[in-house]
């Protein structure tokens, strides 16, 4: 009578065309145009920014510096415009987003400037506005490129060779690349993105997907009365509950594994969001399958929290309502294990819910040992078998089930 009734619901799902469409395709069809979108604008505004030619006041030139500006290599980056002194209406031009950026030099920039010996070092002030894109990436630009090129080439007219200045060097054998330094676990490295935002899209998307189905499949029942005649059948309540359970919770996995997919298809537009995280992966047959260990006991969790709440309600909307602050604690361990960095203490991975989500992003990122994979493991069992056995008992409950 299981097989009966768990192949019962999914008929009922799979027999349905708008059911198969809002909870299998509109799911990831939503996320693979949304994150492309974002991806595209993303990677719009940064090229826009980096060709963006940067509007810049400069305020009480040195003769020094035009000599300088007529052979600098990068002047395309810049427009240049020269005042006497800096003025309100130049600030406000840079609060309103016309301008860029001032550069100050002191009234005897010159004259310290020859005379470093005995006087102090100029300041050079750079007023810019960091709430716009353009001003802030042309206050970076200015400080790193443009000054530092200017003050090189006012040291190497001082000493002649930069090289007397310069006591030592930062891991400049190799030019601009630093690769041949770096030190890193090549595994981990092709996991840190994936990392970061799988495991907050898959626990959200699991719950969502479980939720959509879950609350209809019992609270609606509930509310339409076809519960009623299925409770009076002489198959046993139990079976009944956990039918239910089992069917929810294939298509949950079911549905979620087609948001997998379209998440994955985004990879490529997500490097401008989230980093590289389109590069090789070097998951094994063990990280998947502990992935899929995880996964599964996490929708168990999800499910049976979503059937009991169902049964306990009497409509779809009160389930709703009910199910919600569950919803917001899944989403808030999801983007707590999003944002954590450095060693996970190992009390968190027993915590359900909480300690799968965490499971999961160790697991993606070649972390995880096997003493925390068994303490979540056991905890999602035991929450569980916990949240069968109160949605059993619940079934069995005439008050319950009759909405009495």
């Amino acid at each position: 009578m299981l097989k009966t009734i768990i192949g019962k619901e999914l008929m009922r799902i799979f027999s349905d065309r708008r059911m198969i469409f809002s909870v299998f395709l509109l799911p990831a069809l939503s996320i693979f145009l949304m994150y492309n979108l974002m991806g595209i604008l993303a990677g719009n505004r940064l090229n826009d920014i980096q060709t963006h030619q940067a509007k810049v006041a400069v305020i009480r030139e040195p003769e020094t510096f035009r000599s300088f500006w007529e052979s600098y290599a990068d002047k395309d980056k810049y427009e240049l415009s020269y005042d006497a002194q800096i003025s309100e209406e130049l600030k406000e031009m840079v609060k309103d987003g016309d301008m860029d950026a001032i550069i100050e030099f002191p009234a005897d920039f010159g004259e310290k400037v020859a005379a470093y010996e005995q006087q102090a070092t100029p300041d050079v002030h750079i007023y810019y506005n960091p709430t716009e894109d353009y001003s802030a990436a042309a206050n970076k630009e200015l400080q790193t490129d443009l000054l530092k090129s200017y003050q090189d080439a006012l040291l190497k007219e001082r000493f002649g060779d930069l090289k007397k200045i310069t006591a030592f060097t930062t891991n400049q054998d190799f030019g601009e690349s630093s690769e041949e330094y770096e030190i890193k676990n090549e595994k981990k490295s092709s996991g840190v993105g994936v990392s970061q935002i799988l495991p907050m899209m898959l626990s959200i998307m699991l719950f969502a997907s479980a939720m959509g189905i879950g609350v209809e499949t019992i609270a609606g029942e509930k509310e339409r009365g076809t519960m009623a005649a299925l409770l009076l059948t002489p198959v046993s309540r139990n079976t009944i509950a956990l039918g239910k359970m089992i069917s929810l919770g294939i298509l949950a996995i079911i549905s979620t594994l087609t948001s997998v997919i379209a998440l994955v298809a985004t990879f490529p537009k997500l490097r401008a969001l989230s980093g590289d995280v389109a590069g090789k992966l070097m998951y094994g047959v063990t990280d998947y399958l502990q992935i899929l260990l995880i996964l599964v006991l996490e929708v168990g969790i999800f499910v049976g929290m979503i059937c009991l709440v169902s049964v306990l309600s009497r409509t779809v909307k009160e389930a709703g309502t009910y199910i919600t602050p569950a919803y917001m604690i899944v989403m808030m361990a999801a983007f707590t294990a999003m944002f954590s960095f450095g060693k996970t203490g190992l009390y968190i991975f027993a915590i359900p819910v909480a300690g799968n989500i965490f499971a999961l992003k160790s697991a993606l990122n070649f972390e995880l040992t096997l003493p925390q994979l068994l303490l979540t493991s056991v905890v999602s069992l035991i929450t569980i078998i916990l949240l069968v056995v109160a949605t059993a008992k619940a079934f069995k409950s005439e008050k319950v089930m009759f909405n009495a």
